[in-house]
């Protein structure tokens, strides 16, 4: 027998070949907090094959430094170049230089290289808030990153207490790995502290993504949590400088009964570099009232944004959230609003959003634009509507090609048009000078206000009233107020009211004289008299007065202002005139002085003042206007009785030169006279006369 061998030679393939023969980076090493990158180069044992050889990089500390997860060496090279940036904000409080192992894999083999980052500065002390003389304060041992503090959620801070002058202040104290665990105060000083165990407050499914990627996160607490008031609440927060990246929800999230964890997501943007986020929050419960939060625990975790191939020059955000802000439900026709939340800010404006509906023939589909704005993380969208025949629910779907939001806008059938059914008027006869009330009705409710346009043929001297009437939305009437005035025979007011496209309605409202006239006012001239002077009141009847007159009672409710107990209002007249006499006051009064004729009354004020300068302690000249002197004599002698000198007793003077007459009797002709006047002058208690000058 013959036996052949046959010897079968396996080809090698090429790509195997290509082996990692090093790695190296420049510079090796970076200054802490600078946010610098280094550019690192791998080099294969022999030139990459046709399409290249991809090389897998990874990084011991992706936290701290991070790049693409790939880089191919083009066919016939042997190396190629990819960038590691480094976190600036990694641990600053550390004080410690750090390095991560940069690898490089191929065919089964890797290479290394070493990147550091040295130590950087800590930031520096911040204000607690706390302020003396307010009434919380706090000191202690705070988490950060929990009200009522700032700072980091992974820092535990010693704060101060708040000084006479300043607010306290906060200073690192330690670093908390796991989360830092806000427990309930001594009075305003707390005595926090870093968690020795599981779980971490704040879990992301994935650290490491392309920008414009959404990750799934999770806010864990320590126990099942509870109802109110002892519930447990989520509020997680995104800590992005390049604001190219939120959480959704964006404000708190309860953790349903029961649960230990409650979900978000965290939105980005398509970044033109790679960029490192925090992604930190807490939980509280309720328990105790959370004015200062003092059942806690606090956390974070880093995740990187990659740069897309090729990278956008600016960051792209992309579809956070859609929401119906505005009207919902909203009648057909109306325009509603949408809100459209992004990832991030539109620094050069876009992307284009589509919003698209169930029944387009209601909401049409439409397309929106983010505007450019470097500081808001959304916008609003008009969303017109058509009107439906029915009530309808539309299910409007907002999209940006990757990310899909829906709402549900519930679009109501517009009412029938409005029928304008009436106008009338409560009451329909009114004595002139009262009020009659006016009602304009629909047929249906409307979705919008309905104007009704009012007129009457009636003057203005009779009767007034405004010259539409609103109709609000979804009511059926509206009234409005007719005003008259008195007449002296029964007025017929025709009263019309007009809608477009509808019939016009009118109403009767009969307007009567007074049979038996009563004050219609009073009034004074002048308004305002010097003590002693005297005015001229005014009184005016409704109608002419009867037969016989109008005997009108007259009041002042001032002694210093006084009328007669009445005046007669002439038969046939309308008014009458009556004296105001007024006496000497110290001080300016006002006298009200009232007119009352057939149950009906009207006042007027009289203001009466005193003269210039007196009353206590008035500076200036008094000038007495009666009882200055009695006539005869020469005037030059002064009274004999120092005693009498204050009495108004009409005693002779003695005279200087004698006069014309030596005799010292009262009844000489030639004796000078004086007689006494009340200056109206009062000295304040404590007080003196340094001079009176005559």
């Amino acid at each position: 027998m013959l036996l052949v061998l046959v010897a079968c030679l396996w080809p090698v393939s090429a790509a195997h070949a290509q082996t990692v023969s090093g790695v190296s980076c420049s510079p090796t090493v970076i200054a802490g907090g600078s946010g610098a990158s280094a550019t690192c180069t791998v080099t294969l044992g022999a030139a990459a094959p046709t399409g290249g050889t991809v090389v897998a990089l990874t990084s011991s500390l992706i936290e701290l430094a991070a790049s693409q997860p790939t880089v191919t060496v083009p066919a016939g090279a042997t190396s190629a170049t990819f960038t590691v940036a480094t976190n600036p904000r990694y641990r600053p409080y550390s004080q410690l230089a750090f390095t991560a192992a940069i690898a490089a894999s191929a065919n089964g083999t890797t290479g290394r290289a070493s990147l550091t980052v040295t130590a950087q500065t800590p930031p520096a002390d911040f204000s607690s808030g706390s302020q003396a003389g307010a009434n919380t304060q706090w000191s202690g041992l705070m988490c950060g990153g929990i009200a009522p503090i700032g700072g980091s959620p992974d820092v535990l801070y010693d704060c101060s207490p708040a000084s006479a002058t300043a607010f306290g202040t906060c200073t690192f104290r330690q670093e908390c790995s796991l989360g830092c665990r806000r427990v309930p105060p001594n009075g305003g000083v707390f005595n926090d502290f870093c968690a020795t165990s599981a779980p971490n407050p704040v879990e992301l499914t994935r650290n490491l993504v392309v920008g414009g990627d959404r990750v799934p996160a999770t806010m864990r607490a320590e126990a099942p949590a509870g109802n109110a008031p002892a519930r447990d609440t989520a509020v997680p927060r995104v800590i992005d400088p390049n604001a190219n990246s939120t959480s959704f929800p964006q404000n708190q999230v309860l953790f349903p009964i029961g649960a230990t964890t409650v979900g978000f997501d965290v939105a980005t943007s398509r970044v033109p570099a790679t960029q490192f986020v925090e992604v930190g929050g807490y939980w509280f419960n309720d328990a105790i009232p959370p004015f200062l939060i003092t059942n806690a625990r606090g956390g974070h975790a880093w995740l990187v944004m990659l740069p897309t191939d090729p990278p956008p020059a600016t960051a792209i955000p992309t579809l956070g959230n859609f929401t119906i802000t505005g009207n919902n439900p909203v009648t057909g026709g109306q325009q509603t609003i949408g809100q459209i939340d992004l990832s991030g800010v539109s620094r050069a404006g876009g992307p284009t959003f589509t919003i698209t509906s169930t029944h387009p023939d209601i909401v049409p589909t439409m397309t929106v634009n983010a505007p450019v704005n470097s500081s808001l993380f959304g916008f609003q969208a008009f969303i017109n509507t058509n009107p439906p025949s029915i009530d309808t629910d539309v299910t409007l779907t907002a999209t940006d090609g990757r990310y899909t939001f829906t709402g549900i806008l519930r679009v109501l059938a517009p009412p029938p048009p409005a029928v304008l059914s009436s106008v009338s008027v409560t009451p329909s006869s009114v004595v002139g000078g009262n009020p009659s009330t006016g009602t304009v009705s629909l047929s249906a409710p409307q979705g919008g206000a309905t104007v009704v346009t009012l007129s009457t043929p009636a003057p203005a001297s009779v009767a007034t009233m405004p010259a539409t009437v609103t109709v609000p939305a979804g009511a059926t009437s509206a009234s409005f107020v007719i005003s008259t005035s008195p007449v002296a025979s029964t007025f017929n007011m025709n009263i019309f009211a007009d809608l477009a496209g509808s019939p016009g309605r009118q109403a009767l409202l009969v307007i009567t004289a007074n049979a038996s006239p009563g004050v219609s006012a009073v009034s004074v001239s002048p308004g305002t008299v010097q003590g002693g002077a005297s005015s001229t009141g005014l009184v005016a009847l409704t109608t002419a007065a009867p037969a016989g007159g109008a005997l009108v009672s007259l009041t002042s409710s001032n002694a210093a202002a006084s009328v007669a107990a009445n005046v007669t209002v002439p038969a046939g007249a309308t008014s009458a005139t009556f004296p105001i006499a007024t006496t000497a006051v110290t001080a300016s009064t006002v006298a009200t002085v009232t007119a009352v004729f057939n149950n009906t009354s009207r006042s007027a004020d009289l203001t009466i003042t005193a003269p210039a300068g007196a009353g206590a302690g008035a500076p200036g000249f008094l000038n007495p206007a009666a009882n200055a002197a009695d006539s005869g004599g020469d005037g030059n002698g002064f009274e004999v009785n120092p005693v009498n000198a204050h009495l108004a007793d009409g005693a002779v003077a003695a005279d200087i030169d004698s006069g014309t007459g030596t005799g010292t009797t009262c009844t000489s002709s030639g004796k000078d006279r004086h007689r006494f006047y009340d200056y109206g002058i009062a000295i304040p208690a404590g007080s003196s006369i340094t001079g009176i000058e005559v």
